[in-house]
């Protein structure tokens, strides 16, 4: 996975959030859509997870949940694992555009993937040598910069708080990406940092 290439696409969408901030309102658009996707998801969480391994010809997939620091991982295994794609991670940053249309695969469109904000606020893909790091503090220090550009702010902050959310900012469209140094390119690793409150319902 070309780690530049997949830079160059999340800065295309935080500058058309910022160029585009009263006019299309991309950013608007794109944290609605979030928001529905993950709640049409809910209590699909693990299904969807498991859709991606089998998508990616993972011949073994393993489940970690570390109840001391609140985490979950899916780690996808064996020899014919498919790492994420350029194509994957864009269907991850902008919904609709999964690589996975037209074929015999079981997830499509990349929104299944979003239910997993259900659970966390805070999630990590380390796949192809790279990490992609999402969460709600990266989106907060985001929006103090992009809100000086849009009218009314307050307004769409209440509605962000109204859907449980601090800011209207798509988690999923703003990572912060940085190599993996070492990594098995023959594993994908999502990790996620799940709010307590759901352990129980995570663990059925």
């Amino acid at each position: 996975m070309d780690i530049e290439q997949i830079k160059k696409v999340a800065q295309s969408i935080w500058s058309d959030y910022k160029n585009q901030a009263n006019v299309t309102m991309r950013w608007l658009q794109d944290f609605r859509k979030e928001v529905q996707a993950y709640k049409e998801y809910c209590g699909r969480e693990i299904f969807e997870l498991l859709q991606n391994a089998d998508d990616a010809r993972s011949e073994s997939v393993e489940i970690r949940m570390d109840n001391m620091h609140h985490t979950l991982a899916i780690l996808n295994r064996g020899r014919h694992t498919i790492p994420f794609s350029e194509d994957g991670i864009k269907s991850i940053l902008l919904s609709d555009l999964s690589p996975k249309k037209g074929k015999k695969l079981i997830g499509s469109k990349g929104l299944g993937f979003r239910s997993v904000l259900n659970w966390s606020n805070s999630v990590e893909i380390r796949s192809g040598g790279v990490s992609l790091r999402f969460g709600n503090k990266i989106v907060q220090n985001k929006w103090h910069e992009l809100r000086q550009f849009i009218s009314d702010a307050s307004k769409y902050e209440k509605e962000a708080i109204l859907e449980g959310r601090n800011v209207p900012l798509a988690i999923l469209a703003i990572p912060d990406i940085t190599p993996l140094t070492c990594s098995d390119p023959l594993e994908t690793s999502i990790i996620l940092n799940y709010e307590q409150s759901y352990e129980v319902s995570i663990a059925e």
